[in-house]
């Protein structure tokens, strides 16, 4: 549901080859001396990625057996290190479909995860390299399409997932 102009000003595409070396790119770009928030279980590449570039990586865990999102303690996590002075909070990494679990994000779960990026100010690292492998009742939402997140998200996708040719690398 997105469209994207490669032609626009500031840029809107960007092609990297692959999606680490896309989320290396933002690190170097966006996240050195900060943080950014993942959720956990979560893809250790995320969190190796930021260490190694200078940044730093806050852990705020998923709950219960479905690993739902606790809104009140994003909220207060986001809050308390936010404002700290090494390594500030910079960014969310809303990985969905996640890696590890497959779990998708829901509707709720992302406004909520949108509402604290605009509250906070924060930059959104949407890893949505698995969007074309859902199934089940819960469809693939992309965070950049909800109120006040277009200038706020990078998405990061991979034509290796997408196309089911990860081996051809």
């Amino acid at each position: 549901g997105i469209e994207v102009d490669p032609k626009a000003t500031p840029l809107q595409l960007l092609i990297t080859p692959g999606a680490t070396a896309a989320l290396i790119a933002i690190a170097h770009t966006h996240l050195k001396g900060s943080s950014a928030l993942v959720f956990e279980p979560y893809y250790p590449y995320h969190r190796r990625i930021l260490n190694e570039l200078g940044g730093a990586t806050n852990v705020l865990p998923l709950r219960g057996e479905n690993l739902e999102l606790d809104v009140d303690e994003l909220r207060a996590r986001c809050r308390e290190w936010k404002e700290r002075e090494e390594f500030p909070l910079r960014a969310i990494i809303a990985c969905s479909p996640a890696n590890p679990t497959g779990k998708v994000f829901n509707r709720t779960e992302l406004e909520a995860i949108a509402a604290v990026c605009n509250e906070f100010d924060l930059l959104c690292i949407a890893d949505e390299v698995y969007e074309h492998y859902v199934v089940g009742d819960r469809p693939h939402l992309s965070i950049a399409t909800f109120d006040g997140m277009w200038e706020r998200t990078i998405t990061v996708n991979s034509f290796s997932k997408s196309w089911n040719i990860s081996g051809w690398r």
